[in-house]
């Protein structure tokens, strides 16, 4: 009668967000002790409103509205084949242990998934996933000592922070693509502008040069153009 007369919606327990999350329910215990999820302690009990826990979901998008960029939202505005990309790249990042999405996850999703003229170009130049991803953890000392997985340990939820390199790829991409959604081979030559990125460094390792797998994915999206 309470909650009716003042328009009150019904508080969540613990198990109700740990099922609507797909997480545990010590999942959200432990995310409401780190600081990560808001909540309400009634008679010792964590409870949840509906307000609270979008809350938290908006801030998990790796789309947030706010994300300090020139773009109000880089990774809404991909086309359906790059969007696949970034999340076969979220599946490279939590495969390999980390909890963070980079420049490195993304190179490793074009080289698995067939992405036309990115995928062409990468062949082109003899790269393959394999070897990419041996080389990344070369590069990252080892996959049991690697010290990307001591600075970054998996959270137990499965959020990734998007890198700041990968932000500005995402970025250049988008300036790249001249107002159409970005596609895969811009994604590709996002990262190859840096040569700072991981992903750049992992190629520079494999002895691929970046500006002539620029010149080659330029070339494969041009005949794609051209093509009937």
């Amino acid at each position: 009668m309470l909650q009716r007369s003042y328009g009150m919606e019904p508080l969540l327990t613990t198990e109700d967000v740990a099922t609507i999350l797909r997480v545990d329910a010590v999942t959200v215990r432990r995310m409401v002790q780190r600081g990560e999820l808001d909540a309400y302690r009634v008679a010792g009990e964590y409870r949840f409103s509906t307000d609270l826990l979008q809350a938290y979901l908006a801030r998990q998008r790796l789309s947030r509205p706010g994300a300090s960029t020139d773009l109000t939202s880089p990774f809404s505005r991909l086309a359906p084949a790059a969007s696949e990309v970034l999340g076969q790249a979220q599946a490279e990042a939590h495969a390999l242990g980390h909890d963070y999405l980079g420049t490195e996850h993304v190179l490793l999703s074009l080289l698995t998934l067939q992405t036309g003229a990115a995928t062409r170009a990468l062949e082109a130049v003899g790269v393959s996933a394999a070897a990419a991803r041996t080389q990344l953890l070369a590069l990252l000392g080892g996959p049991t000592e690697s010290p990307a997985r001591c600075r970054h340990q998996p959270a137990a939820d499965g959020a990734l922070k998007v890198m700041p390199r990968l932000k500005q790829a995402l970025e250049r991409a988008a300036r790249g693509a001249q107002g159409e959604a970005p596609l895969p081979e811009h994604l590709l030559l996002g990262l190859l502008a840096d040569r700072e990125a991981l992903a750049v460094r992992v190629l520079l390792a494999l002895r691929v040069s970046p500006e002539d797998l620029a010149r080659r994915v330029r070339d494969e999206a041009g005949h794609d153009a051209t093509s009937p």
